[in-house]
């Protein structure tokens, strides 16, 4: 169990780690292209880009990203495109990517779910709970007894009314 706890939230943060070195080498190393947007589906305030661009000898590319910055992404429109010159397929838009900030974030969101974690799960290691509560308090109260019903009083009437 704590294989899955502490193992996939490592594996998140690697992955994350992984689009960061990729954007610093983009914007690095990274050649500008013009990326043509072929479809775009708004998903909880991030957008799912399909985009294609021309590489320098003519050969079309191809990909999906999920971009939250770029805005007016509609069917036609452009935009600017990083790819590595020695794998294309290495490629982003230029005001996308992890940058230092975000992968700051995630990572300290990842490093604090771990520790809570470890030391929820050495916790319940070290403190096993035991088979037996403690025992029930004792209560000063006494314990409910049903009352017979009486009927009421008889009325008496109509209180007369006063002459004011």
């Amino acid at each position: 169990m704590l294989l899955i706890f502490v193992g996939v939230p490592f594996a998140m943060l690697r992955q994350i780690y992984k689009k960061h070195r990729l954007t610093l080498r983009l914007r690095q190393e990274g050649v500008h292209a013009q990326g043509t947007v072929l479809s775009a589906e708004s998903d909880e305030g991030e957008v799912v880009v399909d985009y294609f661009f021309f590489l320098p000898d003519g050969s079309r590319l191809q990909n999906r990203e999920t971009i939250t910055s770029l805005a007016n992404l509609h069917p036609g429109a452009h935009f600017d495109i990083l790819y590595l010159p020695e794998d294309p397929s290495q490629n982003q838009p230029r005001d996308g990517g992890v940058g230092l900030i975000s992968f700051f974030f995630y990572a300290l969101f990842v490093c604090v779910f771990i520790i809570m974690v470890v030391v929820g799960g050495i916790r319940d290691f070290t403190h096993p709970k035991s088979q037996q509560g403690p025992p029930p308090p004792q209560s000063q109260l006494r314990e409910f007894e049903p009352q017979p019903f009486r009927k009421p009083p008889p009325s008496k009437g109509t209180p007369p009314l006063s002459p004011y």
